[in-house]
């Protein structure tokens, strides 16, 4: 144990917890809505998927802390990524199958649409963390190759809380009546036509995180070496403050983060060139790059002159 720093895995414990804590909330969700209190239900189902979003922040900072007090291990490793298969794998799975027990109670088999579709994310969940620990070498901290567990729980998890929110679900029956109800969709109605098309989604994400496609190290490129703790704090706030404002903000951010990494990827294979996910992504979220190639540049020049003085 004393080989074990102790700090660092008590934060990836506690994202382990979140996970395990959101399976329990989705328990007790499915047992209200069993007991006619639908209201309860939606209540202990949209926490289940807010613990979730916790569990990242725990992600976020244990590998930090574990480099701030210089104490990264491979036991540290591991357990991360145990906690990143209950926390990002398994837990956003049981939430789509909570969502299709609520919707069609009488057809909640194994074999329903639905729980397949759980099924194959958590199984892509788990081999992509496999695959990222027998692969992860310095090259990976700019990418990872096929797309991150958190940001792919946090694309399944947004798009939950968005689809259980009153106004989306009275926006979604008004589209589903003006369009798909004149097929042969309306004999299903609104709710198992979205539960659908949500197990769908939830299909896609997890396809994308055993894909080819590199997806830029976000934490690395605004988190990484040189910038402050502070940073990190601050941006934590942001992503709570968020959470509790508005569940628009975050699906929108998530989806737009794998839309851009997924146009970067294809655009560089049209142009048979090798995707730099990194520099590309750097280009389009901010100008920082091609500032620090002007300083580098003027740097040079200035060198060179001393050098010819000299």
């Amino acid at each position: 144990m004393r080989t074990i720093s102790l700090l660092p895995s008590l934060l990836t414990l506690c994202n382990f917890a979140c996970g395990f804590i959101s399976a329990v909330l989705c328990i007790q969700s499915i047992y209200w809505q069993g007991h006619g209190n639908t209201d309860k239900s939606g209540e202990y189902l949209t926490y289940a998927g807010m613990i979730i979003f916790l569990g990242m922040i725990f992600d976020m900072m244990d590998g930090r802390v574990a480099r701030m007090t210089n104490s990264q291990c491979q036991f540290g490793g591991e357990l991360d990524s145990m906690a990143d298969v209950c926390t990002f794998g398994m837990a956003p799975a049981i939430i789509l199958a909570t969502f299709w027990i609520r919707v069609m109670p009488d057809n909640a088999q194994w074999w329903s649409f639905a729980l397949v579709a759980g099924v194959i994310y958590a199984a892509c969940a788990a081999l992509r963390l496999a695959m990222y620990n027998l692969t992860i070498s310095e090259k990976a901290k700019d990418y990872f190759s096929g797309l991150p567990s958190p940001a792919a729980a946090g694309a399944v998890v947004s798009a939950a809380l968005l689809f259980s929110q009153d106004n989306f679900i009275s926006m979604w029956q008004s589209v589903f009546d003006s369009t798909l109800a004149h097929t042969f969709l309306v004999e299903k109605g609104y709710k198992i036509t979205g539960i659908y098309i949500f197990s769908v989604y939830v299909m896609i994400v997890g396809l994308l995180m055993v894909s080819p496609f590199r997806f830029v190290h976000l934490a690395n490129l605004w988190f990484g070496k040189g910038k402050k703790f502070t940073t990190l704090v601050f941006a934590i706030m942001i992503i709570m403050l968020m959470i509790l404002v508005t569940k628009y903000v975050l699906f929108i951010g998530f989806n737009a983060f794998i839309v851009i990494c997924l146009f970067i990827n294809i655009r560089n294979r049209i142009r048979n060139k090798e995707a730099d996910i990194q520099k590309d992504m750097e280009d389009m979220l901010s100008m920082d790059s091609e500032e620090s190639d002007s300083v580098e540049a003027v740097e040079e020049n200035i060198k060179e002159a001393q050098g010819a003085t000299e």
